[in-house]
């Protein structure tokens, strides 16, 4: 069952998607999975991708947040989807732009993703505990840094092809 989201208007004025919501097959609801994808991607090929995940657990439910499309500094001012703004447009790497970045340019991710959790616990009665929040790349940074950050213990990061933010690694 897809659930309309609720983390709706990507830029204001824009009819933009929100995310993707996938609620439990079967009750009661378990535990949940927030999947955040990539810079420049969306979540549909994720929710796609991890379709065989879902039936294999259906009483979790998974929530695949859509990143908002933001100017890249790395392309000139280019809008593309992402967490937050890269500043070079190389590969991330210790001593890197991005890699020291701080977790000031992920802030607002950070506090949606929390309400993400926060609805996801509310909706379905779920202790922090059952909750994990994973992600790949950028998507990867911003989980870690959410999870990190959450008032409480969450029941599991996933971090795919991801880095710790400066903050994070401190």
């Amino acid at each position: 069952r897809l659930r309309a989201g609720f983390w709706q208007g990507m830029r204001e004025g824009e009819d933009e998607k929100g995310p993707l919501e996938f609620e439990p097959m079967e009750s009661p609801c378990t535990a949940a999975v927030i999947w955040l994808h990539g810079f420049g991607d969306e979540p549909e090929a994720w929710a796609e991708f991890m379709a065989a995940d879902r039936r294999a657990r259906p009483s979790w439910a998974w929530v695949f947040p859509r990143a908002k499309v933001l100017p890249q500094p790395c392309y000139g001012g280019q809008e593309l989807p992402a967490w937050a703004s890269f500043l070079d447009a190389e590969v991330i790497r210790p001593g890197g732009a991005d890699y020291d970045s701080s977790a000031k340019n992920f802030a607002k991710t950070v506090a949606l993703i929390h309400r993400s959790v926060d609805a996801v616990r509310a909706r379905h009665n779920l202790p922090a505990e059952r909750v994990a929040i994973a992600g790949f790349s950028q998507g990867a940074a911003a989980a870690a840094a959410a999870a990190l950050n959450y008032p409480e213990r969450l029941g599991g990061i996933g971090l795919l092809s991801g880095w710790l933010l400066k903050a994070a690694r401190q």
